[in-house]
């Protein structure tokens, strides 16, 4: 087995408690600071680094970076999330010596691993070492001409390791909670100038590039196999109050910037209707900012600081680059149209009432309206939409079994849990690649989403075969609109690595849900698909809504096959016995 080398740092993100065998990465702070480069000998030469502002997104860390008499100083704050955010203070002291290594693009400011000294804290360990990596900008300046300071931005991450297990060699390790324990799936990030890619190891040993950055608008605890993940969240009070406080700075950024402006650009021959959704979309923003304005200056709102794009200053030119990628990607609605019409001429329409029919049309014609020419926010708002109706039928299922009208569809609501799961995969999925980034799209895609979830409870509680039919429809359009998708953009897709989330679910861990959403599969060889790049994903999301689709009609038609081989195990069993159960007494005869 492997043994890590002294260059790689070995950790691994999680949480106080965790077992012996972890390897724990408390935290990764953003901060800017500026190089200083002395000239001697005609040669710009680094002198330091100092005032560094550091903190995570969260905000659960911050502090500064410094030189002092040679030494670099870290001082930290910490917010202990595990009680009520006590604020423990520390400083850390390094070494005048440290590893640096040349930047992988070699366009940057090299990388670093300052070895602790010293470290005052006890909360929640002592750190081991400190590195300074993803960098941007920081070279030495060209001319020398006496003391000259360079701008650089870097990740900060400060480490304390346990000893290397000899099993792996991860450097960014990615926890995944599973089964009530945290489980390890490699990720790495070399340190060494030979690979700057982010690699996922899957259980058989396959490794796979990662999409290296997450550009969705959550983080941390609003996000799957991040920070918090598998905690408790606070009470609905605090978690409201910080959404809402989120959610206000967007918004006024949002208003403030014009990010709306980026949508009207797109569209150059725009229709009359359009257009006029533009002029009147203009004439409230607009309101928004007098009124925002206002609002700033009777000081009851702060003054909004913040930069068109801050998300966008904290990455790399090779993110940026896969960004635009993500951005060229396109979707035809006519050919989408066109598709569904074949597929309907060929295996026959869903049956479905007449009123039914007539709100899906309105639901596809709203998307195509709405979001032309943006396929990553238009699938964000699908997916979002799209565990509405797994919600609604586990609640009424859940519903009918508490007032013991109906429980054999316990099995029924294994299978709808299965299938909510691999919508929030979706969902997270679009995610990382920025579909809700924009904050009219949350609005509007959550909003829609509360709607829909009660609008399914009444259509369920009064006909379950409807609402099994409208979903059959939805999952139909879904699997015709990914299939274009992939399709169209195939070349594009290929060369943008899968997002980690992806990989975690399609290539990691117990994949027993994944499994329970595959409708009919009992018996067969499971279905394992390929993630090496984001066309595989793209097709593994496509198929998963076939599986939808088969659930959905089997379900309607009352034809769904679920594992009841316990149920018949335990009748073998019994073989020509039979458990006597007493029989019903109905007062009206």
């Amino acid at each position: 087995m492997p043994v890590c080398p002294d260059q790689v740092p070995v950790t691994e993100t999680g949480v106080p408690g965790v077992s012996d065998n972890q390897r724990l990465e408390i935290s990764t702070q953003k901060g800017k600071a500026f190089r200083i480069f002395d000239c001697i000998n005609d040669k710009p030469v680094p002198y330091s680094e100092y005032n560094a502002k550091i903190s995570d997104i969260k905000g659960d860390w911050w502090g500064e970076m410094f030189y002092q008499d040679g030494f670099p100083i870290f001082k930290l704050n910490w917010a202990d999330p595990y009680n009520d955010d006590k604020v423990y203070s520390r400083t850390i002291i390094s070494f005048k010596e440290f590893v640096e290594v040349p930047s992988p693009d070699g366009t940057s400011a090299p990388w670093a691993r300052y070895p602790i000294m010293s470290d005052d804290g006890t909360r929640p360990g002592a750190f081991k070492f400190v590195e300074r990596t993803e960098t941007r900008g920081g070279l030495p300046p060209e001319s020398c001409g006496g003391q000259r300071q360079v701008q650089v931005s870097s990740a900060v991450s400060g480490h304390w390791s346990k000893p290397c297990p000899v099993v792996q060699c991860p450097t960014l390790g990615r926890s995944r909670f599973v089964q009530g324990r945290y489980a390890q799936h490699m990720v790495s990030h070399a340190f060494d100038t030979d690979s700057a890619s982010l690699v996922f190891e899957d259980d058989g040993g396959e490794r796979i590039q990662v999409l290296s950055a997450d550009y969705g608008f959550r983080s941390g605890a609003g996000r799957l196999y991040q920070d918090g993940y598998g905690g408790v969240p606070k009470s609905i009070v605090e978690l409201s109050l910080s959404n809402f406080k989120k959610e206000l700075i967007a918004l006024r950024r949002s208003v403030r910037f014009d990010e709306y402006k980026q949508i009207s650009e797109m569209y150059e021959d725009a229709s009359w209707f359009r257009r006029l959704g533009f002029s009147v979309g203009n004439s409230i923003r607009q309101a928004f900012v007098r009124l925002d304005t206002w609002l700033e200056d009777e000081n009851i709102l702060r003054e909004l600081k913040l930069p068109k794009n801050p998300a966008i200053d904290s990455l790399t030119d090779e993110q940026i680059a896969m960004l635009d990628k993500v951005k060229q990607l396109r979707l035809d609605d006519a050919k989408v149209s066109r598709r569904e019409k074949e597929r309907e001429d060929k295996e026959g329409k869903v049956q479905a009432p007449m009123v039914i029919r007539f709100v899906y049309n309105i639901l596809c014609w709203t998307l195509d309206v709405l979001y032309e020419g943006r396929p990553i926010q238009r699938f964000w708002f699908l997916e979002t939409v799209a565990r509405m109706p797994y919600f609604s039928f586990i609640s009424m299922l859940h519903l009918y079994e508490s007032l013991g009208w109906w429980r054999a569809g316990a099995e029924v609501r294994k299978v709808h849990f299965a299938e909510e799961w691999n919508e929030l995969h979706h969902l997270q999925i679009m995610e990382s690649l920025g579909g809700d980034q924009l904050w009219v799209d949350r609005f509007m895609a959550e909003h829609a989403a509360i709607f829909y979830y009660w609008v399914l409870i009444i259509m369920y509680s009064i006909s379950p075969s409807s609402s099994y039919a409208f979903s059959e429809l939805v999952e139909n359009h879904a699997v015709d609109t990914y299939s274009v998708f992939a399709e169209d953009n195939e070349d594009i897709l290929r060369e943008i690595p899968p997002p980690l989330v992806a990989l975690n679910y399609y290539k990691s861990g117990d994949l027993y849900l994944f499994d329970q959403l595959q409708a009919g599969w009992t018996g067969q060889e499971p279905r394992r698909p390929s993630c090496n790049n984001l066309h595989d994903v793209f097709a593994n999301i496509r198929d998963d809504e076939v599986e939808h689709v088969k659930t959905m009609h089997a379900l309607k038609e009352g034809t769904l096959e679920l594992d009841q081989s316990r149920f018949k195990d335990a009748n073998k069993k019994l073989g020509s016995m039979a458990i006597k159960t007493l029989e019903s007494f109905d007062f009206d005869e």
